[in-house]
């Protein structure tokens, strides 16, 4: 399976992930695959988390902000385990270096960042948090710092829940989450709701 690698600018003492954490400006944009192919960190010297070409740009933004790449791919509950990526393999191995250098980045907690796609520029939006409100429009999020923001629910909302396909439904109250989406104007639309596994 192929990756896009992401490049990360990392600061002295804190990671600068996308323009995160309380500095909400936006990060250059770079040239993009038919999802997404880069985004480049501000920093000369960044670290580089590989990210599977299979994800959405949506599971790819997440993925950058720590979450495993495991999470933002619907399991079949039907397939039997793939040997190649028992411990010891090739595969196992690659898939715990991978881990390994997303780990750094699971203290963003939200942000934004320009990428130029196919379609147009884009400006993504990322957050992780806990659920404050939910309905059949919108949902708020509460992040540790303090930052609250309510999130448009958009028509081709996807939800994955315990690395399964789940609905809007299952998005609930007090529920952990990392989202996102895009911004349009002052508005921002969610697309990609995980709610990992405990």
């Amino acid at each position: 399976m192929g990756a896009h690698r992401v490049g990360v600018a990392v600061t002295a003492g804190l990671i600068g992930v996308l323009g995160l954490t309380g500095c909400e400006r936006e990060m250059p944009a770079a040239s993009a695959s038919p999802e997404a192919a880069e985004v480049a960190g501000t920093a000369a010297t960044g670290d580089v988390v590989e990210v599977p070409a299979s994800l959405s740009l949506d599971g790819q933004a997440l993925a950058t902000i720590g979450f495993e790449p495991l999470e933002l791919a619907v399991e079949d509950a039907e397939a039997s385990p793939d040997p190649s990526t028992k411990a010891g393999t090739k595969g196992g191995t690659n898939r715990r270096r991978a881990v390994r250098r997303l780990a750094m980045h699971r203290n963003v907690l939200h942000g934004e960042f320009a990428i130029t796609t196919p379609q147009g520029d884009k400006t993504v939006a990322v957050q992780r948090g806990v659920v404050e409100a939910v309905d059949a429009d919108a949902i708020t999020v509460k992040s540790t710092d303090g930052f609250v923001r309510t999130w448009a629910i958009s028509d081709d909302l996807k939800v994955i829940k315990n690395r399964v396909k789940a609905a809007p439904g299952d998005i609930t109250t007090g529920a952990r989450v990392g989202i996102s989406g895009v911004r349009d104007g002052q508005d921002y639309r969610v697309r990609l709701v995980v709610i990992p596994v405990k």
